[in-house]
């Protein structure tokens, strides 16, 4: 179990209060690979990847074919819908 101080606990709520939405997630994996040491992080596999890296390799394998569905079913509220519980 953590052991936050009184100081620790304010300072976490007031990062849960901050609207996080504009940072790039970029920022936090460089941080992530930032504060762990070398070896660690090799043996762990733990490794950011990013979004452009990412978008190499799933676009293709269904991004690609979902965008283009939801480019024929917008215009259709009933296709919409159905499309929206298959992406659930």
């Amino acid at each position: 179990m953590a052991d936050f101080s009184t100081a620790m606990r304010e300072a976490l709520l007031d990062a849960c209060a901050l609207d996080w939405s504009a940072i790039s997630p970029a920022i936090f994996g460089s941080l992530f690979q930032s504060i762990m040491d070398d070896k660690a992080r090799r043996n762990l596999g733990a490794h950011y990847t990013s979004e452009a890296n990412i978008l190499k390799l799933i676009k293709p394998l269904f991004l690609d074919e979902l965008h283009a569905e939801f480019e024929s079913v917008k215009g259709n509220r009933n296709k919409l819908l159905e499309f929206h519980k298959k992406l659930r």
